[in-house]
């Protein structure tokens, strides 16, 4: 009979973690976090849980698809072991980063460093003069990967350091900064924000930034002044008062949470040799909507301007669908649809329901889809309905044939082949 082996069994990656953190005395749970200690299943539940949700968005979604109740037990897990890891004097005999941490954006490597001198002179190059310390009694090292996407960026940051940061203030761009692992404080033109897993910062032009982190993993997404603000007018929102005091965005929230997931994927996506990023069209839609979820995140706290939206006439409605069939290989979204018609995006959406009883985005697909399946029947040589589906803005390939399949009775893959003289 084969003996069992004592050994951690090779796809258990989180064993390091769980048995670190299943060390801690009782003593530890009570005092510091006033909670008891996790059974040895519980534990083992909530470690896989939480490295689960830094481990990017086929996990988060898994965990998503659960019931409400038991997607509360599992998120009060997640929110327990986060706790463990603001206390690193207990655990500073472990290095807990290496034991759940996934880096993000490595095929697009900025730099990695030991040197202040170095960081400051490369950080302010990219964004805004720099001025770094260290928290008194640590070394210093950091790693930075960055990638454009379209006219947004995104950059990874991981620094196992404690670090003070004074930043000159930004030029011409707006940051959003999504912690991955520990925390950032942020004091904002004289107001404190604190960036966490659960709550993001943005930085706006203008404003001078003091921050303190701990040992920390960040994703952030810069995107051009001219383009949020153009974004903010688009949707009526008051810049003014987001300037003063819409400094956070709640990621627990739908559109939130949708802005984390849709980050995620985009990372993901970017660390593929044959990621569809490649494809200037394809980096447009993706920023695009990274965009639309970062202004559907600010929009939760920041209110309207005063003044009534304009409406949308049936031949102005009706020049805006001619428009929006001949540009459907464009990044298309309420925003565009409303700088087009010379009117808010409230307008069009209210548009949109009078004479059509959809949304925007509804119409969007449908007629996007109709465009496909007219390029599938009649193909050009060497089509693809991969590239095809991706040049409209499918990029779940999945979930689009899901979709085709429900508007048309058949498969995309059986459309081409038709055409194609196949069956």
């Amino acid at each position: 009979m084969e003996e069992k082996s004592s050994k951690p069994r090779p796809h258990d990656a989180n064993f390091s973690f769980k048995a670190e953190i299943g060390k801690l005395k009782p003593s530890f749970w009570h005092d510091k976090l006033g909670t008891k200690p996790p059974s040895e299943f519980r534990l083992e539940w909530e470690v896989s849980l939480f490295a689960g949700w830094l481990s990017g968005p086929q996990s988060l979604h898994a965990s998503l698809d659960r019931p409400v109740s038991e997607r509360q037990s599992l998120l009060a897990g997640r929110r327990r072991i986060v706790k463990v890891l603001r206390h690193p004097l207990e655990l500073a005999s472990v290095s807990l980063m290496s034991c759940i941490s996934q880096d993000y954006l490595n095929r697009h490597p900025l730099f990695h460093s030991k040197d202040l001198d170095e960081t400051r002179a490369i950080m302010g190059s990219h964004w805004a003069e720099h001025k770094v310390n260290v928290t008194e009694g640590t070394t210093f090292e950091t790693t930075v990967n960055h990638a454009a996407i379209g006219p947004a960026r995104m950059t990874y940051v991981r620094c196992p350091t404690s670090l003070e940061v004074s930043s000159s203030p930004l030029r011409d761009s707006y940051i959003i900064y999504l912690m991955k692992a520990g925390e950032a404080k942020h004091v904002l033109d004289g107001r404190l924000s604190v960036a966490t897993q659960h709550r993001a910062v943005v930085q706006c032009p203008g404003q001078q930034v003091e921050m303190s982190t701990t040992a920390a993993r960040c994703l952030a997404l810069d995107f051009p002044r001219e383009v949020v603000e153009r974004g903010f007018a688009s949707r009526n929102y008051s810049l003014p008062y987001f300037h003063r005091l819409g400094h956070t965005v709640d990621l627990e929230s739908p559109s939130g949470l949708a802005l984390c997931r849709w980050t995620d994927w985009t990372a993901s996506e970017l660390n593929r040799s044959d990621s569809t990023l490649a494809l200037t069209s394809a980096a447009d839609l993706i920023a695009q909507s990274l965009l639309n979820l970062f202004l559907d995140s600010v929009g939760a706290s920041v209110p309207l301007n005063p003044g009534k939206d304009g409406q949308l006439g049936r031949v102005r409605f009706i020049d805006l669908e001619n428009w929006i069939r001949a540009n459907l290989e464009m990044p298309l979204t309420v925003e565009t649809f409303a700088e087009f018609a010379g009117v808010s995006t409230r307008a069009v959406q209210s548009a949109f329901r009078r004479y059509r009883g959809c949304s925007p985005s509804q119409f969007l697909c449908r007629v996007r889809l109709e465009e496909v399946r007219r390029q599938l029947e009649s193909p050009q040589p060497g089509a693809s309905v991969t590239q095809i589906a991706m040049n409209h803005g499918f990029f779940h390939l999945g979930r689009f044939s899901k979709v085709y399949r429900e508007q048309f009775g058949e498969k995309p893959n059986d459309t081409l082949r038709k055409a194609m003289g196949n069956d």
